[in-house]
């Protein structure tokens, strides 16, 4: 693979990525969302600037040329220790869970309700959750050695087969979205590195398109739930969920949407009375559901629109969930967290502007760029180093999205970055036991 292909995987999906997200925003006028293109074109012109400025280095800078691909002996190793200890993980961290007194016979919702109101009560993790939360995530590990070093397509599935019934369990106990999102992401920067290395990529075949679509219909599936938890949770229908809730994502509906009776049904596909509501029903709830997922992941241009038009405030937005976790340690004094859009998505770029405006957005996108085209060298230099791979993969993340947010402010990143060593750690450790009192897995 020469220069210029190499750089070809991460151009593609990056820019695809941007694409489908400026397509998502322009496609909320069909759900009736009423969209200021005068307001949005501000937003919209600072993030293709982002965008390209990101892109430059990769583009106008050399890269090296791809080592023949190498097999890593230790990846099932690796495979087996990150699913096992995202089982112990999250089991951990359900446990922590219920000691604290949550509730999930009511739905993920009420869960997430009782959650917050226990933090804002001032209420400490315990050691259940501490480790919930740094084993829960593991499976990265395993997504990560499966996607850029196996040989076969059934151990590629299956391990990602696996990690996706842990994510969803891990979004469950958690009550949490954006791990879904960060996992995705993750997977596509998985791709790009395996693209990047050089090493032979099995012809898709139909079984995989279509197994690949269950698994994003999955994932797709629970945000769909968690918006239909919370519009059972205040007693409404969808429709008449998505009419209050847009405005506060910085949306008005055109006209809005007309919804059934209070009492009629809040859950899709069934009726207050329990019975299975006919297809056009189900279909009808389920439209508002599939356009405030579109809002969600596209109201940081409607959130940086508003930020773009107000003066600097003290307040801060980049790094403020990883500055908090650190102070909780008494190492530094908490971060100033509370700005005006608090509870809202910026986007990367508009987060860089909003801390630093014009000059830190120009300056944070090419580091980001410079970076990149860095990790990229480094993959194509050490191929088998599951730490450069994990490294590069989760820079590649940030860039994946940051049309959404800012990776470093999502619930699991700091932890994923954390299972990484865990993992390696716990790997190397087993390698050096005596070799009678290994699992033969491990062999």
């Amino acid at each position: 693979m020469h220069d210029r292909n190499a750089k070809l995987p991460f151009l593609s999906v990056f820019l695809a990525v941007w694409l489908c997200y400026f397509c998502s925003l322009a496609s909320l006028g069909l759900f009736g969302f009423q969209v200021n293109h005068e307001r949005i074109w501000v937003a919209a012109t600072y993030q293709a600037i982002f965008a390209a400025l990101v892109a430059a280095p990769v583009v106008l800078l050399p890269s090296t040329i791809v080592r023949p691909p190498t097999v890593f002996s230790r990846r099932i190793a690796l495979i087996v220790i990150g699913l096992s200890l995202s089982v112990l993980g999250i089991a951990s961290l359900y446990a922590g869970k219920l000691r604290t007194g949550i509730d999930y016979s009511a739905g993920v919702c009420v869960a997430r309700v009782q959650m917050t109101n226990l933090a804002q009560g001032g209420h400490t993790a315990s050691l259940f959750n501490m480790v919930g939360y740094l084993l829960g995530l593991s499976f990265f590990v395993s997504t990560a050695a499966a996607v850029t070093q196996s040989t076969t397509r059934k151990e590629c599935w299956l391990t990602i087969s696996a990690s996706v019934a842990l994510l969803v369990l891990f979004s469950i106990v958690a009550a949490s979205r954006t791990s879904i999102a960060l996992y995705i992401s993750f997977l596509l920067a998985l791709a790009i590195v395996r693209f990047s290395m050089g090493s032979p990529i099995p012809k898709i075949r139909f079984l995989d398109v279509a197994f690949g679509l269950v698994l994003v219909g999955v994932c797709f599936g629970f945000i769909l739930y968690v918006f239909n938890c919370r519009a059972e949770m205040t007693r409404v229908t969808t429709t008449a969920y998505m009419n209050d809730f847009a405005p506060y994502l910085g949306v008005q509906l055109s006209q809005p949407q007309a919804s059934p009776p209070t009492g009629d049904i809040p859950l899709v596909g069934s009726t207050s009375t329990g019975e299975t509501a006919p297809i056009a029903s189900v279909i009808a709830r389920t439209i508002p559901l599939v356009g405030m997922t579109l809002l969600y992941f596209t109201h940081s241009a409607f959130t940086f629109s508003e930020v773009s038009h107000l003066p600097p405030e003290e307040a801060r937005v980049l790094f403020v969930y990883p500055l908090d976790l650190l102070a909780r340690t008494g190492l530094i004094h908490p971060p100033n967290g509370d700005w005006k859009f608090a509870g809202r998505s910026l986007s990367l770029p508009g987060e860089l502007f909003h801390d630093y405006r014009l000059a830190g957005l120009i300056v944070g996108s090419v580091l980001l760029g410079l970076m990149i085209w860095f990790g990229l060298r480094l993959v194509r230099a050490y191929p088998t180093n599951l730490a450069v791979i994990g490294s590069v993969g989760l820079l590649l993340t940030i860039a994946i999205l940051s049309p959404l947010h800012s990776a470093f402010d999502f619930l699991g990143f700091p932890f994923v970055c954390c299972s990484f060593f865990l993992v390696l750690m716990s790997e190397y450790g087993i390698r050096r036991l005596p070799r009678g009192s290994k699992a033969s897995v491990f062999e």
